[in-house]
């Protein structure tokens, strides 16, 4: 079934693709039963698409379009729609993205998102996995 990118359909599909690379995601966090953060992912050439992800020990237990509160947001990232959708297929990968400035880190340490770059390409690589209608 066809989603929109980051419409609450979208986000349940992107959290089933999310569960089932679970243990490779934990295994690239820099220390998987510290992480529970929320991160937030923005679509910048359309400020209303907006996806959260909640993590508890390494663990995704929410990816949702309901937000959560902005002082729970531990990183934010922001891109055009055609950067999302490039990093999605590892053409570049998220964190190269974020590197040549495609991609914005918004809220959060550099340090802490270098730390994690490889678990962040995993998690974006799983869009990959929904069937996305990216015509938002």
């Amino acid at each position: 079934m066809t989603a929109k990118l980051f419409s609450p359909e979208w986000c349940a599909q992107a959290l089933v693709a999310e569960n089932a690379a679970s243990a490779e995601i934990t295994s690239l966090f820099k220390d998987a039963s510290a992480f529970t953060h929320v991160l937030a992912f923005e679509v910048s050439d359309r400020p209303d698409v907006v996806s959260h992800l909640r993590y508890e020990g390494g663990k995704c237990v929410a990816w949702t379009a309901d937000l959560y509160p902005e002082d729970e947001v531990w990183a934010r990232f922001s891109a055009q729609l055609v950067h999302w959708q490039n990093a999605a297929a590892a053409s570049p990968v998220a964190s190269k993205l974020v590197m040549i400035g495609k991609m914005k880190l918004s809220k959060g340490a550099l340090k802490d998102a270098i730390a994690n770059a490889k678990a962040f390409d995993r998690i974006v690589q799983c869009f990959s996995a929904v069937d996305t209608d990216w015509q938002v």
